[in-house]
């Protein structure tokens, strides 16, 4: 199918009252980025269009200035085909076209229909709670997955899928359950309001150059819908900052960051555009160069970084749920004072004897290779993810800055 094809498809199954918003968002769009990716067969290019009340700045990974993959992204902005006015007649569509549109119809929801379908979810699990076998919350959880399928609102598609394991995990967690909850009347709102779409067009963005990046993680996840979710985490090795790129797939196409080379590498970002919002703020890389591997520099730099006391990572979980985020997507640099031995695994510790233990009821896998770690050598720090488990904080490693024989290296763990 063509592009302009699947757009007007695409476009004509959304309600009436979606379009003309959207129309009148574009026309009315201060400022903001759009961000196109073109695959020829021979490579992938990134076009990124930035806009302000003075200009428009386009810049494409192809080095080339007034390339054919900006005109491209212009053309598909800028064309009344793709756009429509309400006014016009109906674009003429072969029965192919005509069968699509019918079938993109029917897969198409109401703001209010799945803004219900949410507030229904979470109403159910709190009369009914989550250990206790329920129909009645198991149709609704079902209902906003159906409602979900195929739709791009990955916010709340993590979301869906955190209260979902949550649900078929024994025994549950309420500390994993109530703030997904929360996030999810969050969400809800938004949708109803039509704050989601504008916060996602008008994205303000900070453009920089030549920028000093050390690869400190990455992992992937897949929702209940076949999503599938990639992130890396960046040191800025001159502002002492964490950045996550993120790429996303659907069911059935290959998933891969924009950024490439092997874990733990080194970039200097010719020019990068950076999204306004909580650390770790979403770096795009619009220009870059791979430039070899950590160093003995970068490891002191690391520990540098890292916090050093558990009372601080408390006050980065209470952050997260104050402002309705994911406390996993709060990765965070800890450097402990002693690891401990326990009877399950080793447990960090800083050196006011507070204890930061691994996620183990979240994965055991990963906390049972980060004991093998320290059985090897010495854990210098752990980068990973906040879990709240059983009214405790803990952490889930996604890498490891290990010191082995003499020699240091970062170890990823996912």
């Amino acid at each position: 199918m063509k592009l302009k094809e699947a757009a007007r498809g695409a476009l004509a199954a959304f309600p009436t009252t979606a379009i003309d918003g959207g129309l009148a968002l574009l026309e009315e769009l201060p400022d903001g980025s759009f961000t196109a990716r073109f695959d020829d067969g021979s490579g992938v290019t990134t076009v990124i269009l930035e806009l302000s009340d003075e200009t428009a700045r386009l810049a494409c990974t192809c080095g080339v200035s007034d390339c054919v993959h900006q005109a491209a992204l212009l053309a598909a902005l800028a064309g009344d085909e793709v756009f429509p006015a309400r006014t016009s007649a109906p674009p003429s569509t072969t029965p192919t076209d005509e069968a699509s549109v019918v079938e993109a119809r029917t897969t198409s929801f109401s703001v209010a229909e799945l803004t219900a379908a949410v507030d229904g979810l979470v109403g159910a699990i709190c009369k009914l709670g989550l250990s206790e076998e329920s129909e009645e919350r198991d149709l609704a959880l079902a209902r906003v997955i159906e409602l979900l399928a195929g739709q791009d609102l990955p916010d709340l598609k993590r979301t869906v899928a955190t209260v979902r394991r949550t649900l078929t995990t024994v025994p549950p967690s309420p500390s994993t359950a109530l703030p997904a909850l929360a996030r999810l009347l969050r969400i809800s709102a938004d949708l109803a309001s039509e704050s989601q779409p504008q916060r996602t067009l008008a994205m303000k963005t900070e453009r920089r150059e030549e920028v000093k990046l050390l690869e400190i993680a990455r992992y992937s996840r897949r929702t209940p819908f076949g999503d599938r979710r990639d992130v890396l985490y960046f040191l800025d090795l001159d502002e002492d900052v964490l950045y996550r790129e993120l790429s996303a797939s659907k069911p059935g196409g290959s998933a891969a960051a924009f950024s490439e080379g092997p874990f733990g590498k080194r970039l200097l970002g010719n020019l990068v555009s950076i999204e306004e919002g909580p650390v770790p703020r979403r770096i795009r890389m619009l220009q870059y160069a791979t430039v070899g591997f950590a160093d003995e520099g970068d490891f002191d730099h690391v520990l540098d970084c890292c916090q050093t006391e558990v009372e601080a990572l408390y006050a980065v979980l209470r952050e997260a749920v104050e402002l309705g985020l994911d406390a996993a997507e709060k990765v965070v640099m800890f450097s402990p004072e002693r690891v401990l031995p326990s009877r399950s695994g080793i447990v960090l510790c800083d050196d006011s004897d507070a204890l930061l233990p691994l996620a183990r009821g979240r994965n055991p896998a990963i906390c049972a290779a980060t004991d093998l770690l320290d059985r090897q050598g010495t854990i210098l720090a752990i980068i990973g993810q906040l879990v709240l488990e059983h009214r405790l904080l803990t952490i889930l490693p996604l890498t490891a800055l290990v010191d082995l024989e003499g020699g240091r290296s970062l170890r990823r763990l996912t």
